[in-house]
C-alpha cells in the first residue's frame, strides 16, 4: 500500500499500479481516480484523492476462484503540496456483511 501511495504522490494523480507476491499468490493493487475532494480525519485536514481501488489477482489461486467476483473498493490518499509519497487515508471494502475500513488515526507532515 505504501507502494503504491509513493506512485499516486509522485503523480498527484489516482493513477499506478503494483505487483504483490506474498509467498503464495501473486497480484496487482491498482488505483483509478474518482474524484479530488477534501478529507477531514485522523489528524488530516486538506485535499485528498479519492480513488477507486482494486485488487487483481494474477496466480497463485486456487482453480476454483472467481476472479470476477472481487469487489472494488475505494481508497483515500493526502494530496502532498509537491510530487512525493500520497499517505493512505482510508481504504474501504465491500464485504458480504458490510464495509470493512481502514483508517488513518494520526497523521503529522515533516
Amino acid at each position: 500500500m505504501f507502494a503504491l501511495g509513493r506512485q499516486v504522490g509522485i503523480n498527484r494523480a489516482c493513477r499506478g499500479s503494483v505487483l504483490v507476491f506474498d509467498g503464495r499468490t501473486h497480484y496487482r493493487l491498482a488505483v483509478a481516480p474518482r474524484a479530488e475532494t477534501t478529507f477531514n480525519g485522523g489528524g488530516y485536514n486538506g485535499p485528498a484523492l479519492h480513488c477507486d481501488f482494486r485488487y487483481e489477482p494474477i496466480s497463485g489461486f486456487s482453480s476454483n476462484f472467481n476472479r470476477s467476483n472481487v469487489p472494488a473498493a475505494q481508497a483515500w490518499f493526502a494530496l502532498p503540496a509537491q510530487p512525493g509519497f500520497a499517505a493512505p487515508l482510508r481504504i474501504s471494502v465491500p464485504t458480504p456483511i458490510g464495509a470493512a475500513q481502514l483508517e488513518l488515526r494520526s497523521y503529522q507532515r515533516q
